[in-house]
């Protein structure tokens, strides 16, 4: 396939393009026609999807699309969107990142046990050497670029994605990428951001909200040092709090915020990181719950709707007059 040939070459000949004229990203202009090749944009996705499990194949056909991108948005966007590139790149960053966390994907260690030595030559080949791990992970930061790029293309790329079931579930997936985590938090954080102006909006956003608070609890089970990316996480909804108090109260209290942002406190932690993430937590709670009788009643409400002993939240008070968040007494004994 042609178009493969020659997108299979970083700064290679885009289509509808002359090298030899020397287009550069500076002269968009010059690109000739971008728009009229969805069938070569297609083949590039459907090859894409079918190197997805190869990282080095994969990595050099997303930077040809970061690079189409880059050198005409306005011309090739809508081909973007009619092919569903943003949710098939992310899903290839979704592979990857599966890829990487294949047993075996850990660097070796000096020492070879026995047991080791007696693993056959395709077991070996299926196991992801150090090289490997870094194709996958160079490779997810380059679906990353191509999705920011995406991003900025158009006004109404953000609610496309937002309304995109796919990709706000590859987004919370490669959360979980260390290297990728600060970036996907923003764009997270981003989306959350938007106002809806339908009830499809509403619904996406309250969709996002939720799996932004259940975060709360993965974190928990999958991090050891947790405490430090749960902060993140409250910071982020005090920003959000800060920016239209009355909008993310609610949205917060329809996603059961309470009960998830007060979980974090049923855990056993040294005394710095157990003060550190108490003082967030009541800080948001605080924020959560500022002169808004609804949602001060709601906290009340959670113990006997989710079947909660009594005793597990009796350590949080709300005070009724300025809506601040005290520990009880009680606390003390935990």
């Amino acid at each position: 396939m042609d178009i493969l040939s020659e997108e299979a070459q970083v700064g290679g000949e885009l289509p509808g393009t002359n090298t030899a004229a020397g287009v550069e990203g500076d002269e968009p202009d010059r690109i000739i026609g971008l728009q009229q090749f969805p069938r070569e944009l297609s083949a590039l996705l459907d090859a894409l999807e079918h190197s997805a499990c190869n990282p080095e194949i994969a990595c050099v056909l997303v930077g040809s699309l970061v690079r189409i991108l880059q050198l005409s948005p306005e011309r090739t966007i809508a081909s973007f969107k009619n092919l569903n590139a943003v949710s098939r790149v992310l899903q290839v960053a979704c592979v990857q990142a599966q890829e990487s966390r294949r047993p075996g994907s850990m660097e070796p260690s000096n020492e070879n046990s026995g047991m080791e030595a007696l693993v056959s030559v395709q077991d070996q080949n299926t196991c992801n050497s150090p090289k490997i791990i870094q194709s996958c992970f160079n490779c997810m930061k380059m679906c990353m670029e191509f999705f920011a790029k995406f991003i900025a293309a158009a006004e109404d790329t953000r609610s496309l994605i937002l309304h995109s079931f796919t990709c706000i579930d590859c987004l919370f997936d490669l959360f979980w990428v260390e290297g990728l985590r600060d970036d996907v938090l923003r764009h997270i954080l981003d989306l959350m951001k938007i106002m809806p102006f339908s009830e499809e909006d509403k619904k996406a956003k309250l969709q996002l909200c939720s799996k932004y608070l259940e975060m709360f609890t993965q974190l928990k089970e999958r991090e050891k040092s947790f405490v430090d990316l749960s902060v993140d996480l409250l910071v982020g909804m005090r920003d959000m709090l800060q920016a239209n108090q009355a909008y993310y109260q609610t949205l917060f209290r329809d996603g059961e915020c309470f009960l998830h942002v007060v979980s974090l406190l049923n855990s056993n932690l040294d005394e710095a990181n157990g003060e550190k993430l108490v003082l967030n937590v009541l800080q948001t709670l605080t924020c959560l719950l500022a002169s808004n009788d609804t949602s001060k009643e709601s906290t009340f409400n959670i113990q006997p709707r989710h079947g909660i002993p009594p005793n597990r939240l009796d350590f949080v008070a709300v005070d009724e007059q300025v809506g601040c968040v005290l520990l009880h007494p009680s606390a003390e004994r935990a």
